[in-house]
């Protein structure tokens, strides 16, 4: 977890405390709007260390998180646009075209946070293209390769 954390909700915190572990996680969900494995980590987090002050990532303090949750934040900073609006969807139980502009319109109105997510997502495209130009170069030494041996044989 990262220093910037937040606290899990109290509820959650009685609930883990009594070994009822989903509930704690599901009322993590439903008052952070962050995702399943964020609130499951953010709840054994707190029962590894119930004396921590950080369970859960948090997005940067200057955005608020007014119109979509703080996860949805979260993946922008990313630059996973897609989850995004996947988790807004949800949380607002939107159909997809409201919660894609929910989104694009939280980012129409938070310049620095859609710099950011350019950035990033130019980083995370920059990173797939490598591993498939790496998957290339490798599927097509395998191809020479077996096109010698039949070659040879």
């Amino acid at each position: 977890m990262n220093q910037h954390g937040t606290e899990i909700p109290s509820d959650a915190k009685a609930l883990a405390q009594e070994g009822k572990l989903i509930e704690a996680i599901k009322i993590t969900r439903e008052q952070t709007g962050i995702g399943l494995k964020e609130a499951k980590d953010a709840v054994e987090a707190y029962l590894a260390d119930p004396q921590a002050k950080s369970r859960m990532k948090r997005p940067n303090a200057r955005y608020k998180s007014a119109g979509i949750p703080v996860q949805a934040i979260l993946f922008l900073e990313e630059g996973r646009l897609i989850d995004a609006i996947k988790l807004t969807r949800e949380a607002l139980h939107l159909e997809l075209k409201p919660a894609k502009e929910t989104v694009w319109s939280y980012l129409k109105q938070n310049p620095d946070l859609h710099s950011r997510y350019k950035a990033a997502s130019a980083a995370e495209q920059k990173r797939i293209l490598t591993k498939l130009a790496t998957i290339g170069v490798l599927l097509g030494s395998i191809g020479l390769i077996l096109l010698r041996l039949m070659q040879k044989h």
